[in-house]
């Protein structure tokens, strides 16, 4: 967070892979709060190893004492202090409590004995379990690190998001302020836009020298600190240039705005959309013709596995917490639709009430670590064991193994790099669970559609491969970002799960579309007509066992909360409800 801790989440060096397409430099309006998810999400994975951030990340390896959430806020720069005072403000859980009783004086006085302090770590990461945290550090970061720098970005002419992510990420990291002075004296200039000795001076000209003299200063206070025998300060120090590394790597790739998709350090970011960046919503685009893998078998080109009886469901909620809500539960019942659950916290608890006979799922959650390779094992032993015996035990038999692994956060680019390794950690832990759960049917998970959405075979099918013994049946997910024309939407996401089936050639196995929505901002009516006319149409597909709605309900991210796509809340469920009974 300051200039003495400027190493948090660095301990490997990333690249970043650019793949969105007209990401150049354009004229828009000057929009830090429209910005401000995909530049904290880049942020996040610098911080915390993932897009959406880690509220419970925590370390205490560096200056800062203690390093805990999205951002890492420390214990020696004060920001951690703010955090748990917003967190007070707002929670008055017995962990909160207890962290106000016991660790109050010691966090004001930034005491280092809390460094190796276990109580004070598990009740952070208790606190990290309850979404007040989450809302807390918005509200530090936004009031301390976001908006000084949209003045900062406004006082020196930079216009564009990526302008504005490496002012940001650098005000997090430490040394904004010293490195903004030594543009201004290499350039000879105070602003983007003045002209300096070899002319006028344009933002990506600026943002080059900025990293390049961020980089300068990072490597020279390592020498520093390697000089003051500081050899662990200066080691994360050298690392942390892995964040200018992939900042340039965007510059160079054009993409001054963000746009489209790309990856940091693995992880997927969605990031800044524009009318351009997507077909217009006049002439939605639709999806592009599949063909199959060349060593795909296709049989007979029918379905030819178990019998299954279509039905329609909702995806539960993204946290445990929301199941103790009589209100969220009270949707539920009323709907009366199949609800697929995650493994984690207690949701077994409810499992007996909202599973259906013909339709009923458990997707297996465990929590990748991206400075350690699990194996199959120890995923088992470490995140999954516990939910899914419990799960087991109270009568499920349905169990989706795994959830989007080609995504960053999910495992991509340090559990596994291909399809044919994820496939050999999934045939490892699929035998576990059938070890301890004989009966379970196992499902192969629902990969990310990506853009194009064809991309997906290439990973998928050589990990399916090694698994498709041991599989039941078969996961997908389908989403289609119309908003406007509900039966463009619709042919789109039914047009995926044909395509997927016929890419797939497996026709001797049930298809469940665990993930489906509108996932951009959309009226909850017009969600209702595409899910209730896609759900009969779907119906007609030989094979399709089902679909969940996604989601129920979610803290979503900075990012998301646009697309507005939980029903907890809204009026979907009463306008889907009339929309199924016409």
């Amino acid at each position: 967070m300051n200039t003495q801790t400027s190493f948090e989440a660095a301990e490997a060096a990333g690249v970043v892979e650019v793949n969105s397409r007209n990401g150049g430099q354009t004229s828009e309006p000057f929009d830090p709060n429209g910005w401000r998810g995909v530049i904290w999400q880049i942020t996040s994975v610098f911080e915390s190893g993932v897009p959406d951030g880690r509220a419970d990340a925590y370390q205490n390896a560096d200056a800062g004492i203690v390093s805990f959430g999205k951002h890492q806020a420390t214990l020696q720069s004060g920001n951690l202090g703010r955090v748990l005072d917003a967190y007070f403000r707002r929670s008055s859980s017995s962990t909160s409590q207890a962290l106000q009783q016991e660790f109050a004086q010691r966090v004001a006085q930034r005491e280092e004995s809390l460094r190796h302090d276990d109580r004070f770590k598990q009740l952070l990461l208790e606190a990290a379990q309850e979404p007040t945290m989450s809302e807390a550090q918005a509200e530090i970061f936004a009031q301390n690190f976001y908006r000084p720098v949209v003045e900062e970005a406004r006082r020196l002419g930079i216009r564009t998001p990526l302008g504005l992510a490496c002012l940001y990420d650098t005000r997090i990291q430490g040394g904004l302020g010293i490195v903004i002075t030594a543009v201004a004296q290499k350039l000879n200039i105070e602003k983007v836009g003045d002209t300096g000795s070899t002319g006028p001076v344009d933002e990506p000209t600026w943002l080059r020298t900025f990293l390049d003299e961020r980089e300068a200063w990072l490597n020279r206070l390592a020498d520093k600190r390697e000089a003051e025998n500081r050899t662990t300060d200066a080691r994360w120090l050298r690392t942390s240039t892995f964040r200018v590394v992939e900042l340039r790597k965007l510059l160079e790739a054009g993409n001054l705005n963000l746009a489209g998709e790309f990856t940091v350090r693995g992880q997927l970011i969605r990031g800044h959309v524009r009318g351009r960046e997507r077909p217009e919503p006049t002439q939605p685009a639709a999806p592009t013709a599949v063909k199959a893998p060349p060593d795909t078998r296709i049989l007979s080109g029918r379905y030819n596995g178990p019998p299954v009886k279509f039905m329609a469901g909702l995806h539960g909620p993204g946290d445990a917490h929301t199941w103790h809500d009589a209100g969220f539960r009270n949707m539920l019942k009323k709907l009366d639709m199949p609800v697929k659950f995650m493994s984690d916290g207690d949701r077994f608890r409810w499992y007996g009430e909202f599973h259906k006979p013909h339709l009923n799922l458990v997707r297996v959650f465990w929590k990748p670590d991206p400075n350690r390779r699990k194996s199959a094992q120890q995923a088992w032993d470490e995140d999954i064991r516990d939910g899914v015996i419990n799960f087991y035990k109270a009568g499920a038999r349905n169990f989706e193994v795994h959830n989007e692994p080609r995504l960053g956060h999910e495992g991509m680019g340090h559990q596994w790099h291909n399809g044919a390794e994820f496939g050999d950690f999934l045939r490892e832990l699929m035998l576990i669970i059938k070890q301890h759960c004989p009966e379970a049917r196992l499902w192969y998970p629902g990969e990310s559609p990506g853009v194009p959405w064809t991309d997906q075979f290439a990973f998928t099918w050589p990990a399916y491969k090694k698994v498709s013994d041991l599989c039941h049946g078969i996961c997908q997910h389908a989403y289609s970002g119309n908003t406007v024309d509900v039966e463009t939407a619709v042919k789109e996401i039914v047009g995926q799960v044909r395509d997927f089936h016929k890419a797939m050639g497996v026709w001797n196995k049930p298809i469940i579309v665990s993930e489906c929505s509108v996932n951009r901002a959309a009226t909850p009516e017009f969600r209702a007509q595409v899910y209730a006319k896609t759900a009969r149409a779907l119906s007609q597909i030989p094979g399709v066992q089902g679909v969940f709605w996604y989601i129920s309900h979610w803290n979503a991210p900075p990012g998301e909360q646009a697309n507005a796509e939980s029903w907890y809340g809204t009026n979907i469920a009463d306008m889907y409800q009339r929309q199924i009974a016409i």
